[in-house]
């Protein structure tokens, strides 16, 4: 197969639009054992030669989607059902209204009978607006006479804007028959100098408006926007059958159900198209994004063949044990259909549990937000921008969408049709890829006649279920076709090839920045994207042999014959299944001792990898070649848009990875294959004493611990060296690998894989020659703390960049900034003698602690959060979870006298707590903290002007809104004034922000703030809260509320790196269609600025998304609720409608007084006469439901109060009038039915449906927590992007760029250290001495500031503040009060920033080891 048509197909069917050609791979499971057969070997066989996979994949396709119009058209009735019921069951009467809104935007016209496949063909339509036909031709009358009155302009000017669409036959005279469909003509001239006129909004030009110019107009002139958008759709054709061209123009034409109760007949008018779309929303979301729940318990057959139901772990068993166990059933049916288990200690006794026995996990269930999100992506197709403009209520375009959607899955989920919700917690599913939730969430899970249907229509006899493999895209494969360049014009053109993947993986990956802004933070420069089309052209391919020889094993075959290993022996092969009473539990056989923690996710992943690496074999035997797209992130990293098989990815990836081009090693290039070969056996010296020569050998490897290059030169040209790597290669592979890789592989940061690739060459290599010898492997050199070298530039501060190997020390050996850390801390403890003083543990375990944190690794931790700005709390947590994440998992949380503590993962730094007997969980978190507050003190002292640059980011972020701070000063008084109508305060003088003390005692603290914050709230401020630790002493500080700085640009910085295009980097869907219809053709970019300039980051950062629950429209809550709300808007509602609707439904509904409020005939009084009907119905299907007549005798005879004392005789519960809380009637012994029929009454139990409201609100808080580490991302960014720039200029073109990794061939790695020391010295200006990028950024700001507000607050503070102390002091040394006030507002600092730089300059960067 080509390879274009390949990728295309792969592109397709990622965006769900094909089946994968990897489906049709024999070897689909990758069954890596059989788990119980020995000697299971990896097939890479293919069901299908090179001629037959692409005739098999369509026919099968065609197959598949036929089947699953079968489906869709069996349950799209039952839905139609849902929908017309909820309309005409529905008393509400706004309820109604909401459905009739959306019934009317989902009308269709049965039209003709599809030519092929004899289906019914519907046409949908708007019966009023939003269509083009008749009707709407009508609404643009109205509407341009209501300009022509407003806006005082000609009718005729107004009526020029369309004319009758005159179709042009072709150059044979014939008419295109779609042409005809078209019935006007727009003048977009004529409109745009019309709304030019009355608005100076809109540019002139021959055009049709676009989105952002038509909203533009919405806010001040609706009426012009209605005006433009109608003009749009006039401009389409009419309104018609896509089939067979049938026009509907006119009214007349369209049909109508002759009998509107035939629910029959109804269904061929009525909801048709929509319930199409939701039918197809739930099943595909269901099957593409499914989470997997870990199971419970597991089914096995014992000895003689019976099922047995076991739990996994029981009450003695810990949370993580308990994880691990699910981990490792999943992981065990991630590749294989069978899992063993011991019985009761008998190692001859083997029970199986099959995958086909299994039924409580790998269902058709998604995340119900999820599934709501794509139904509300279908409904903007039925709900137009037109009809959000219209709406009087102004709900957005998205939010009616949204609700709208959630509705309806109430609706159906109600029903009890296509699907059931569940609420699950983050820890008892995952996502389909294995990663772990975020939150708790509802789950939406097929019901199992759906489920029955897709298993039965879609699995075929080797398991393979064929809807799962057309819609559940798991993870994108790098490409198999060279990826396209990214064009000047159009840069999210590039990269992959169909339009698909295009809007997927554009140039700059910045979902918060298109979200907010339309646009990502991001606008690269030309060179920028000059860089990343060269790094698109890198080819790669994986050290895998068509054909294993006697030689070492490929690294492909070792990492699955290694990773069967870990599963079948330190996983499966260590389960046990125990009888603890009557009840059978799976165990671990010794869970600490060895059983691997390797996750399901990661096996998934793999699986995927091994997958595509198959199949790129067998597709392309000669060249199994692939290449990466690439894009940017918001800061300017570059990333694949896919980890697979990418250098970004973990050990096992890079491990794989080789260019697919090699070289003939020089003698430079040898040099640097060594070192980087015995770089990798650092800390390996006591793996290898086991072997022959194990002493010597380990004694060699000893002498890398200096991380010198002379001692890698000397352990790579010893011969002792190839000796021990030939021993090693000549072991079976899991013998080799308790040396090379055990411990060190499937973990995060690790590096086995490598170490076997980087070995395997070394020794091909050398017994092959040496220099000469082709070769691929890429070798790759890491920043020395980039952070911290980047830094070092910024301040120009030589000792720092001695301490990260920018400038070389004395003694010309590497710098190691964390054991330097890690050395200081040690000395601190020593001499402060104080550590873990507050805690009752020995000496000897104090001292453990102290041994087990105090060393490089764990400092590498603290030093690289800290150089990003990372708080204490989230530092603290990253030494606690599983990986590290400050969102990891934790090992759980106990509970002593009402307060809670949180304890250390047995996988995280300090797992190794749960092992010392003295240490109670209770103080995991303090010995925590202690250590991060330890690491930051040693930290200060071994980077003791790291601070600067953090305070100087910070002050940056502040001083860009400066502007607000003053207006809080300004205003001071008057706010003073108003909060002390609430309480009495005293004003705290020349602060950052206005504060104020509160005097006296508080007793009601929420109610006090929310009523000074609503006080507040008109004059655009909000107050934040802070009490002493006693809680004695209260104050308020001043914030802006967040509409007055919405509008303020974030801090911005240019980055030189070339200039930059004027157009914005987002899509540019008009030059897009140029370049196709070109079809390659020359076009011409746009004009360059006048002046050059470089990429630019915008430091937007908005407070997140808000999960927004809607209320459902039915039940009887939601029903008391609805009613109540619209009963309030009535003039004559009571005083108490509260307590006459209550919203707990153990009270009931007051009537008497509401009808008497409401009576016959007056507004209102339909609702109360159709709740009271509701609530009659309610109490009489309870009547029905209840067996005991002890407590029929218990409910009123009509809507009214139960007889709750009787009733709680009647159950057995203590006496009282009161109602029965809900956990009481959970616990009633009563007869289950009745029990259950109360509970249902009183406490009906509706799972809540939740959307995410996008939130515009800018969090300047972030803006400011997260420059710091924003900014250094961008240097790096930039020296890697130059790193690459310079060595495709030098035409090496094949690279490895990790961040702040930088890899290439071996002949050429000397030469990319010279690049990296010259472009860093570039990009600081270190040698030129000229402002660096933060002193540019710094000015940049400064000359933004508002000086006559600062001249006005200078006036204010002189007149109030000059006998204040503070005042007085810095009026001693400068009597100017603008300079006064500079300096309190901290602008002088910048203004003075210059003078803190230190004196680093090019010949200062010439560290032997700046990468190493």
């Amino acid at each position: 197969m080509d390879r274009d048509e390949y990728q295309e197909i792969v592109e397709n069917a990622y965006c769900s639009k094909a089946l994968s050609v990897e489906a049709f791979d024999a070897d689909l499971e990758l069954e890596i054992l059989n788990l119980l057969a020995e000697g299971g070997i990896w097939s890479t066989g293919s069901v299908f030669d090179d001629e037959t996979v692409t005739d098999e994949r369509g026919t099968k396709e065609e197959e598949v989607l036929k089947k699953y119009e079968e489906l869709v058209l069996h349950f799209r009735p039952l839905v139609q059902d849902v929908l017309i019921k909820a309309v005409d069951n529905n008393r509400h009467v706004n309820v109604l209204t909401s459905w009739r809104e959306v019934e009317n935007h989902a009308r269709v016209i049965p039209c003709c009978q599809h030519s092929e496949t004899g289906a019914q063909v519907y046409v949908r339509y708007h019966p009023t607006d939003y269509s083009n036909h008749q009707v709407q031709a009508q609404k643009f009358n109205d509407v341009i006479n209501k300009i022509s009155d407003i806006y005082n302009i000609r009718l005729q000017e107004l009526n020029a804007t369309t004319s009758r669409y005159v179709p042009q036959p072709d150059k044979d005279g014939v008419v295109d028959s779609e042409e005809k469909l078209r019935r006007f003509a727009i003048d977009w001239k004529a409109a745009r100098v019309i709304l030019r006129e009355a608005t100076e909004k809109i540019q002139l030009g021959s055009t049709a408006l676009t989105s952002s110019e038509i909203n533009r107009l919405k806010p001040s002139h609706p009426l012009l926007a209605e005006f433009a958008m109608r003009l749009k759709i006039m401009q389409k054709k009419e309104l018609h059958c896509g089939h067979c061209h049938a026009s509907y123009y006119f009214t007349e034409d369209w049909a109508i159900p002759s009998d509107a109760n035939d629910l029959e007949e109804k269904k061929q008018y009525t909801w048709v198209a929509l319930a199409d779309k939701i039918t197809r929303s739930i099943i595909e979301t269901c099957v593409a994004k499914a989470a997997i729940r870990p199971p419970r318990t597991v089914v096995f057959r014992d000895n003689d063949g019976k099922k047995q139901v076991v739990n996994i772990g029981d009450s003695s068993t810990g949370e993580y044990e308990k994880s691990i166990l699910k981990e490792a059933i999943l992981s065990g049916y991630a590749i294989g259909d069978q899992i063993p288990a011991t019985f009761a200690g008998e190692t001859d006794s083997k029970w199986i549990a099959h995958k086909s026995d299994q039924t409580d996990y790998n269902v058709f269930t998604a995340l119900a937000p999820a599934v709501g999100q794509r139904l509300a992506k279908e409904l903007l197709s039925f709900y137009p921008d037109l009809a959000a403009h219209m709406n009087e209520e102004g709900i957005s375009r998205e939010r009616w969408c949204s609700t709208r959607a959630l509705q309806i899955l109430y609706a159906i989920q109600k029903s009890g049709i296509l699907f059931s919700v569940n609420k699950v917690t983050k820890k008892n599913a995952t996502h389909n890829d294995g990663t772990a939730l975020k939150h708790h969430t509802n789950m939406i899970r097929l019901t199992g006649e759906v489920e029955k249907k897709i298993r039965d229509l879609f699995t075929d006899d080797e398991g393979i279920n064929w809807l799962k493999e057309l819609f559940g895209r798991e993870r994108l494969p790098p490409m198999v076709s060279p990826a396209l360049p990214r064009p000047q014009e159009a840069p999210d053109v590039g990269g992959y090839r169909t339009e698909g993947m295009h809007a997927r993986k554009p140039l700059v990956s910045d979902s918060d920045g298109r979200q907010h802004l339309a646009r990502a933070r991001f606008s690269p420069s030309a060179e920028a994207i000059e860089v990343i089309n060269s790094l698109q052209k890198t080819t790669w391919k994986v050290d895998k042999y068509n054909t294993q020889d006697k030689g070492p094993s490929d690294t492909y075959s070792v990492v699955k014959e290694v990773l069967e290993h870990e599963i079948k022996q330190n996983i499966l092969r260590k389960l046990a299944i125990k009888n603890e009473g009557e009840t059978l539990v799976l165990m671990f056989n010794d869970f600490k001792a060895g059983v691997s923690k390797i996750r399901n996710g990661q096996v998934r992943e793999w699986i995927d990898t091994f997958r595509f690496i198959d199949q790129l074999h067998e597709e392309f035997p000669g060249e199994p070649h692939f290449w990466h797209a690439w894009q940017f992130d918001w800061r300017g990293r570059m990333n694949p848009t896919t980890p697979m098989l990418s250098p970004q990815n973990d050990d096992v990836c890079r491990g794989l990875l080789r260019f697919a081009q090699s070289v003939r090693l020089d003698a430079e290039g040898l040099k640097w294959l060594g070192r980087f070969t015995a770089s990798l056996f650092r800390g390996r010296d006591e793996t290898v004493l086991g072997m022959s020569d194990g002493e010597a050998y380990s004694t060699l490897l000893k002498r890398l611990e200096d991380r010198t290059w002379d001692s890698f030169d000397a352990v790579a040209n010893n011969p002792l060296f190839l000796a021990m790597i030939e021993e090693i290669l000549s072991m079976k592979t899991v013998d080799g690998y308790r040396i090379w890789g055990e411990g060190d592989v499937f973990r995060k940061k690790a590096e086995g894989f490598q170490r076997y690739a980087a070995m395997k060459e070394f020794h091909r290599v050398m017994k092959e020659g040496g220099e000469n010898v082709l070769s691929n492997l890429p070798i790759h050199l890491d920043a020395s703390s980039s952070i911290y070298q980047h830094a070092s530039a910024l301040l120009r501060d030589t000792e720092m960049g001695q301490k990260v190997n920018v400038v070389p020390r004395d003694d010309e050996m590497p710098a190691d900034v964390y054991k330097h850390v890690a050395n200081a801390l040690q000395k601190i403890w020593e001499e402060d003698d104080d550590f873990l003083q507050d805690i009752e543990l020995s000496d000897e375990t104090k001292q453990e602690i102290m041994e087990k944190v105090l060393t490089r690794s764990v400092a590498k931790g603290p030093v690289m959060t800290k150089g990003y700005g990372t708080g204490h709390k989230s530092m603290t947590y990253s030494l606690m979870t599983h990986n590290g994440d400050p969102e990891g998992e934790f090992g759980g949380e106990i509970v002593i006298d009402d307060k809670s503590y949180t304890y250390v993962h047995e996988e995280s730094t300090l797992g190794f707590l749960h092992d010392l007997s003295d240490v109670a969980l209770e103080h995991h978190q303090v010995i925590a903290s202690e250590v991060i507050s330890g690491y930051s003190a040693a930290i200060k002292e071994v980077l003791p002007s790291f601070d600067l640059v953090l305070n100087l980011l910070k002050k940056l972020v502040e001083t860009n809104y400066i502007g607000a701070r003053i207006d809080a000063h300004m205003e001071q008084d008057g706010l003073t004034t108003l909060i002390s109508s609430h309480v009495e305060i005293t004003a705290k003088e020349l602060l950052k922000w206005p504060s104020w003390k509160i005097v006296g005692e508080v007793n009601d603290k929420e109610t006090l703030l929310s009523s000074i914050k609503e006080s507040l709230k008109e004059y655009g401020w909000t107050v934040k809260w802070t009490s002493n630790q006693k809680k004695t002493i209260h104050s308020l500080s001043l914030r802006p509320r967040s509409e007055r700085v919405n509008g303020i640009k974030p801090l911005m910085w240019e980055l030189p790196d070339g200039p930059q295009r004027t157009t914005s980097n987002q899509t540019n869907a008009t030059m897009a269609e140029l370049l196709k219809r070109e079809a390659g053709g020359v076009v011409k970019k746009p004009p360059v600025s006048g002046v050059e300039r470089g990429s630019m980051i915008e430091n937007w950062k908005w407070y997140d998304n808000i999960a927004t629950t809607v209320e459902p429209w039915s039940g009887a809550r939601s029903h008391r609720r609805l009613t109540r709300d619209a009963l309030q808007k009535q003039p004559s509602t009571p005083h108490d409608l509260v307590a006459c609707i209550p919203m707990t439904l153990t009270k009931p509904v007051n009537f008497n007084t509401l009808k008497t409020a409401f009576p016959k005939g007056t507004p209102g009084s339909d609702l109360v006469n159709s709740m009271e009907a509701i609530e009659n119905e309610r109490l009489e299907h309870l009547r029905s439901l209840i067996v005991s007549k002890e407590i029929q005798q218990c409910l009123p005879a009509e809507n009214g109060k139960f007889a709750w004392g009787r009733l709680r005789a009647a159950l057995s519960l203590e006496e009282s009038d009161e109602p029965i809380p809900y956990e009481n009637l959970k616990e009633s012994k009563h007869e289950e039915h009745d029990s259950a029929a109360l509970l249902s009454y009183f406490y009906p139990y509706e799972h809540r449906l939740s959307y995410q409201e996008i939130v515009n609100n800018r969090a300047v808080d972030r803006e400011k927590t997260g420059v710091a580490p924003n900014f250094i991302h961008s240097l790096d960014a930039l020296h890697m992007r130059r790193f690459v720039r310079n060595m495709n200029r030098a035409n090496h073109a094949d690279l490895w760029a990790v961040h702040d990794s930088f890899g290439c061939h071996a002949n050429h790695v000397e030469q990319m250290r010279t690049i990296l020391r010259e472009q860093f010295t570039v990009i600081h200006y270190l040698k030129t001495g000229s402002p660096n990028i933060l002193l540019n950024t710094v000015q940049s700001v400064l000359d933004n500031l508002p000086l006559s507000k600062m001249v006005q607050l200078s006036k204010l503070w002189e007149e109030k503040h000059q006998d204040h102390t503070k005042w007085k002091n810095l009026a001693k040394e400068d009597s100017d009060p603008l300079q006064i006030t500079k300096r309190i507002l901290g602008i002088t600092a910048l203004e003075t920033v210059k003078e803190q730089l230190g004196d680093m300059n090019d010949s200062d960067n010439s560290s032997n080891y700046f990468v190493n």
